[in-house]
Order: C-alpha cells, then structure tokens, then sequence
C-alpha cells in the first residue's frame, strides 16, 4: 500500500534547506523502536531538529506541533526523546502529560516496553534482569540508558522541575493545562544547557479552560506567518477551517494527516455519527477547532506581546540618543497621545517603544512636546498623512520641531512591521496601561496589499497603538544617526 502524501499544514513554520537536520537520525531511533514515521512526523522532525550552522546545536529552541486526535503524536515524540538520550551522555529529557499518573503510565508503555521490546541494549543494566534501565522508586520513576541520560517525569504543580538542569522537555497533551505553571518551572531548566529544546504538543483545547495552550498556539500562527528565518520557534498546525463543512469528505485527508494510514473514512464516518450529539467534541478532537466561545483575538497575540514588555527599573531608552517622538489623535478630537522611540537600554533588540501620554482633548500637546524635548531631546515629530494629529503640524513647527508627515502608504508599511518586530521579539516596549489597552482592543482592516489599524472598529481609543506603531517606524527610517554631526566628515 502506497502512503499518502501529507497535506499541507494550515500554519507551519517552512524547513529551511540551507541547515542540515538530524530528522532522519530521529526516523532511524524510530525505525529502530518498530515505527515507519509517516511523512507528517518526518517533516515536523526535519524542521525542528535543524541545526544552526554557527553552532552546530539546534536551531529551534521551542517547536510547537498541534495535530489531531490518533494522527501518531506518540511516535513522533518518543523517538525524539530516545534521540536526545542516546546522543547526549549524561542527559536529562523530562516528559509531562495531563498530570503525574498519566505521566508514568506513558513513560512505562509508551516509552518503557516499546524500548524493552525493541531495543533492550541501549537500556542501562539493572540487578532486577526483568527490567534493565527501569527505575521504579516512587517519586524517581525514570528510564536509564547505557549513556547515562535518563528519561523522567514530573508532577504538572509549581513545585516541578525546580533546581534541575533539563536538555529537553517533552511537554505532552498541553490542553490539559489551564495555565503556563508546568512550563513556567521547566523552561528555566532548560536555558543554561546549549542546544536544549522544549517540544510541546497537543490537540486542540478548549477556550477558557485550555489557557496555555492557546496562548501559544496563537503566538505560533503569527510566528508562522511572519515567517522570519531568524525565528527560533517552530510552529505546526494541522486543523479544518471553523467555517468549513464537516461532513464534506474531500475535505478529511487535507486536514488529518494520518489520513489513510492510521485513520481512514470508515473511522471519520462512526466518530461523526458518535458525536452528533456532542459535536464541538468532534470538531476539537479530529478537526482542530477550539470548543468554547471566545473573545475577539488581539492582533498581536499576548504572549508575544507580553514577552516584549521591559519590566526592569531602569528606563527602557537610552536617551543619549536621540529619540523619535510621535502624535496622534482620535478621528473627534476627543483623545491625544503621545509616544517615543528610541534606543534600547540594553543590547539584543532594535528599538524600544513607549506610550508617554495619552489624555482627554489636545489643547495641552504642544507644550507637553517642549517640555519633553527640553528634558530627554529630540525635535523630530512623526504625524501620520490625512490624520487629526496634522491640525497640531502648524503649531508643532511654529515651536522649531521637525514634522515628519508619514505618508498613508508608509502608515500601512509600519502597522506591518510594528507586527512583525513585536511577533518575532525585536522591540521592547514601556508595558503601559493605556497601550496594552488600547492594543487588546484594536482591529486591523485591508488596506491594499497591507493592512492598518481600523480607528472605526477597534474596541476604544486607538490612538496609543497607532502612536508606538508610528514612533517605531519613524525612528528606524528617520532617526538621526548617534553621536555629533561634525565628527561624521572630520
């Protein structure tokens, strides 16, 4: 019987062909292990296990995977983690399911006696000859191998993982999880040890309950269509499109990518009929769509979002160079706010946004600007084309700035980028009120091949989001180079 051709994932991150991969090393342990990988597992592990050519270690620190109930996430992610122990002396590889129980139930089946079965060798000796490599001590349970790693678990509660050093975590059936604990413990572990990988992987959740989940899955999509080489998260998706038929079966092998190896029509036909009555059930387990209604997404996802906010004491621009400044107004005139950007007070991120005003009416702004330019510098205004912060552009000049006047076309171009610097973590920003407001309510509408932020639509003033939007944008295209002026042509 011939295998299928996999579909195409509905958000994945695209294999990079200019770095070599170990994913045909993992097929090999898993060739080993009694498993033919289908061609769905062998492309997720050929993404994720490629390797940094700088380094020589692995490329992607996290790879996210969310599939289909019974599409083989077992076989993909067992091989993975003998990988890991049988290339890493000394190892340490922590697995985690739904909760404790179910942990060692999968270390022991899954993992134990497929090992036990078909690869005893690679099992560290024991004196009990019925169980080589099984450490069986309650509370220690973990599989020992010949070269020295270990395969183990850990309760899914805030006291896990805490004090060790971990080179891969195995994060499995993360819908279980109503919030990020399990993983707020385990990452740590794993960031002082080069090339360490978190692999978390998942059908879909249920909205409100499946927290966590969500949270990364929504920041996977954007990380997916950004499609930065320079991302280190891998993201793939396997799900149906919510608006879609269900019943429509041309439809089953585009989004269930086992489809006709390990489920086939007849299989979909009884889960259908079983489900009628339960049918977002149906949908969350073999179609990828969340159960549960929702509010409306934030365009940039929260997680990332949150992962960009600066949350030191000290101030997040260094002001000894000059920063760019921006005004913006409500389409009524009814709200003015004013942002910054600048350069980053520590190293490892292009530019740092922040939100320095935002209040009632505009009568205030001009001398607002003075006072801010007289103590942090700066005479560079940016003020987006046809908006209601140019009827300030008269007044702003009068007092020696510079307007800098963004043209729409440009205004679209840095709702884009402001996206992309925020999804792939290149900013920092202030983690202001009004601005983490204003964004979690802001909408975004087509404008030509871009988009922009829609001022009629978005969920309150979003004058703050179009303010740090265009600040960032003007900085990186307009800022005046570092230093002084004359010590450029001496």
């Amino acid at each position: 019987m011939s295998v299928p051709d996999m579909p195409a994932p509905r958000f994945g991150t695209e294999r990079n062909p200019q770095r070599e991969t170990l994913g045909p090393k993992v097929a090999q342990v898993a060739k080993r292990l009694g498993w033919d990988l289908m061609p769905w597992q062998q492309y997720v592990l050929d993404v994720g296990c490629e390797i940094d050519p700088a380094t020589g270690l692995f490329w992607y620190s996290e790879c996210r995977v969310l599939a289909p109930r019974q599409s083989g996430k077992t076989s993909l992610v067992v091989p993975k983690g003998v990988h890991r122990a049988l290339t890493t002396r000394g190892g340490q590889v922590i697995y985690t399911a739904q909760n404790r129980t179910k942990s060692l139930k999968r270390l022991e089946k899954n993992f134990y006696l497929r090992l036990l079965e078909h690869w005893a060798p690679v099992l560290k000796p024991k004196h009990s000859r019925s169980k080589p490599g099984w450490n069986g001590r309650t509370g220690s349970e973990s599989i020992d191998f010949i070269t020295g790693a270990s395969i183990f678990i850990d309760a899914a509660n805030e006291n896990s993982a805490q004090g060790d050093t971990n080179d891969e975590w195995i994060g499995d059936e993360l819908y279980a999880h109503k919030d990020g604990t399990i993983a707020n413990n385990v990452r740590p572990t794993l960031t002082a040890v080069p090339g360490s990988q978190a692999w978390q992987i998942s059908a879909a959740g249920k909205m409100g309950h499946s927290t966590y989940w969500w949270g990364l899955v929504e920041d996977g999509r954007a990380v997916a269509e950004a499609r930065d080489p320079r991302s280190r998260i891998m993201y793939v998706e396997w799900s149906d499109d919510p608006a879609a038929d269900r019943d429509d079966r041309a439809r089953w092998p585009l989004y269930l990518p086992s489809y006709g190896i390990t489920i086939f029509e007849h299989t979909i036909e009884a889960q259908l009929q079983m489900f009628r009555t339960e049918i977002d059930q149906y949908d969350r387990a073999f179609r990828g769509i969340w159960s549960g209604v929702k509010a409306p997404d934030p365009v940039i996802p929260k997680v990332a979002w949150n992962d960009c906010a600066w949350r030191a004491e000290v101030d997040p621009i260094d002001f000894e160079a000059p920063p760019m400044w921006t005004v913006d107004m409500s389409p009524d005139h009814e709200w003015t706010s004013i942002a910054v950007a600048g350069k980053p007070a520590e190293p490892g991120r292009r530019v740092t946004v922040r939100l320095v005003d935002h209040e009632v009416g505009n009568s205030w702004t001009v001398n607002r600007m003075l006072d801010l330019s007289e103590r942090f510098g700066g005479d560079k205004i940016a003020i987006a084309a046809g908006s209601a912060a140019m009827s300030l552009k008269r007044d702003l000049e009068d007092e020696d700035f510079e307007v800098l006047v963004i043209p729409k076309q440009e205004v679209a171009a840095a709702c884009g980028e402001f996206f992309d610097d925020a999804v792939n973590r290149r900013m920092w920003h202030g983690n202001d009120d009004d601005l983490n407001t204003s964004l979690a309510g802001a909408a975004k509408r087509t404008w030509g091949d871009h988009w922009v932020w829609w001022r009629g639509r978005s969920m309150g003033d979003v004058s703050p989001a179009y303010a740090v939007t265009l600040a960032r944008y003007a900085y990186l295209t307009h800022a005046e180079p570092e230093g002084d002026a004359s010590e450029s042509v001496m």
